[in-house]
């Protein structure tokens, strides 16, 4: 949907005012505003789950995974993500995708990306979605925009009573405990499964969370390192376009086979945990704070891998 072309007249008179005056940026906004008032136009954000390029589907195997080049068998693939909206190109001010309240996959700003269907440790209804509406002014192409979100659950609910909160956010297997909160992302996977068969899994969740008082309270002050991303997919038609997700681009420093010794499996954003040294800053985040003794830093710093336009 392009606004702008339906009101190019009236924005090419107002370009040529704001071009005399010497207007700001914020000022050449504002009387666009007055003169063409935003509009809202409903949104329907479209994600694929892939590995190493290859659509995903629950429980196969996909080839040239990780340093190695492995075999890695996937049998989860779910994430959450919020704030979600569309940045303005002139002001930078972002403007919210209000999420439709459908009372299984979004909550309030929250939404569940669920790609498996059932093979493991999931359910067999899948979601690959987020819809709403956005408002926005002429300024804003739909059919050309920059969408933002982040991985993750908001700090402020990211410790809720799994067993009395409303889906999205009431499924346990994706939560740890009252202290950690969720887990943003599950990706569950076997590396080489017809040879070491080496559990190999990405378990995102916040980390420095403080010790409630009880084991079923929420920690008093927020969780030091909380571990969501945000990411912007630029150039975007919120209509055609679709958001890849592939850890494979995130796996490309660890050896599928290897587990480090002493840690769980794969990736859980854990501390003393080595394989998460190249898997933290391809999803734009610091390890810094999980160093083992024997952890060395990535060299990898180019931003998260996870997300891109397909």
């Amino acid at each position: 949907m392009n606004l702008f072309a339906k009101h190019t007249p009236i924005f090419c008179v107002l370009l040529s005012s704001v071009m005399i005056s010497a207007c700001s940026e914020d000022e050449a906004a504002a009387i666009i505003d007055e003169i063409v008032p935003p509009e809202t136009a409903e949104v329907s954000v479209n994600f694929a789950a892939q590995v190493n390029g290859a659509d995903f589907a629950c429980g196969d195997t996909y080839t040239g995974i990780g340093t190695g080049g492995d075999d890695y068998k996937v049998t989860d693939f779910r994430m959450y993500v919020h704030d979600a909206h569309i940045k303005d190109p002139l002001t930078s001010e972002k403007h919210a995708i209000e999420l439709t309240q459908d009372g299984v996959w979004q909550r309030d700003d929250v939404a569940l990306l669920d790609f498996e269907d059932g093979c493991d440790t999931g359910t067999p209804e899948t979601n690959n979605v987020l819809a709403g509406t956005v408002t926005v002014p002429v300024t804003v192409d739909l059919d050309d925009a920059e969408i933002c979100f982040t991985v993750g659950v908001p700090e402020d609910k990211n410790h809720l009573d799994v067993s009395a909160v409303e889906s999205p956010l009431n499924d346990s297997s994706m939560y740890w405990a009252w202290k950690i909160g969720y887990k943003y992302i599950r990706i569950d996977g076997m590396g080489d499964p017809t040879g070491t068969a080496t559990p190999f899994v990405l378990h995102l969740g916040a980390q420095g969370c403080p010790d409630p008082m009880t084991k079923t309270e929420a920690p008093a002050t927020p969780c030091t390192e909380p571990n969501t991303f945000e990411v912007c997919v630029a150039n975007f038609d919120v209509v055609n376009d679709v958001i890849a997700v592939d850890p494979a681009r995130v796996f490309e420093g660890n050896d599928m086979k290897v587990n480090s010794v002493g840690t769980k499996a794969g990736c859980m954003s854990f501390v003393d945990d080595d394989d998460c040294e190249e898997i933290m800053p391809r999803l734009g985040l610091d390890y810094d704070y999980g160093r083992s003794l024997t952890g060395v830093k990535s060299i990898y710093d180019a931003g998260q891998r996870l997300v891109t336009k397909q």
